[in-house]
């Protein structure tokens, strides 16, 4: 436990692992990608920096989350079907734009909105208020926020990424186990759990859960506990992952499959390389 704690210690080097447990809850909510045209003022939200913060990296989900959740703005997912890793996704009054960033509309800017963008630009999100007309390639409208669900056993490692994203404690659920999953509930999170132990009915639970629709994030450990839940057959994988006693610690340096470059959960900046470098898995 102590080295888990360290390796998701408010750190550069965890940034993008959290990244991903913010894209995955956002992942099913688009499945098409259109090219939208959007006026003088639009609003873009910045995710591309090369020096990636929490406040230019995460803290942009939170503003994301009170914009759709408390002003009922409708929030564009700008991504480039074809794009590299770190490549462009769209350009605008002559400056490219990565990393899966955000766009208002200029339609949406009331005078509250425009008020919350500023509050949020002072706190070091990066905000750019484009003086041109501009085309980017959608792969969402985001008008709702997924409702997680912690792992009651060290789910509450998970909450401090949300407070990094400075997203409220409204948006997920704790000390929670999968027999407690409801239809309401959108993605199960379990950093460091042990499902393989678990009671015969809440592995089934889980199971229905994704079969279902519902999203999945893991972390540590817990991916070849999952493997390894149900006997005779493969939870995540075709040919079955390796216990962890085999594969504490990663060996960098990893490559990242270039048929995923468009992946929503790969629109993180650089590698997630240094947050597998020390404990289980």
């Amino acid at each position: 436990m102590k080295l888990f704690t360290k390796i998701y210690k408010k750190s550069s080097r965890s940034l993008n692992s959290i990244k991903l447990l913010l894209a995955v809850m956002l992942i099913g909510l688009g499945t098409q990608v259109w090219a939208e045209d959007f006026q003088t003022g639009s609003v873009i939200i910045d995710m591309g920096a090369s020096n990636q913060t929490y406040d230019n990296g995460l803290l942009p989900y939170g503003l994301v989350y009170e914009l759709i959740v408390d002003h009922n703005v409708p929030v564009r997912w700008a991504i480039n079907p074809n794009k590299s890793k770190d490549g462009n996704d769209f350009q605008a009054n002559g400056t490219w734009y990565r990393g899966g960033s955000f766009i208002i509309p200029v339609g949406y800017l009331s005078n509250d909105v425009n008020s919350v963008i500023n509050s949020w630009d002072n706190d070091g999100v990066r905000i750019v208020r484009v003086n041109s007309s501009f085309t980017a390639p959608i792969y969402t409208t985001l008008t709702s926020w997924p409702r997680a669900v912690l792992d009651d056993q060290n789910g509450a490692i998970a909450e401090k990424y949300f407070e990094y994203a400075d997203i409220p404690d409204a948006a997920f659920l704790t000390n929670s186990n999968p027999g407690q999953l409801g239809p309401c509930d959108d993605v199960y999170v379990m950093p460091h759990a042990d499902p393989h132990t678990w009671d015969n009915s809440w592995k089934t639970a889980l199971i229905n859960f994704v079969n279902g629709g519902g999203s999945l994030w893991a972390g540590c450990h817990a991916v070849s506990s999952l493997d390894g839940m149900v006997a005779g057959a493969n939870f995540l994988s075709e040919d079955g992952l390796l216990d962890w006693d085999h594969h504490a610690d990663g060996n960098l340096n990893y490559t990242y499959n270039p048929n995923y470059n468009s992946d929503p959960i790969m629109q993180f900046i650089g590698t997630f390389d240094g947050a597998t470098a020390e404990g289980s898995e």
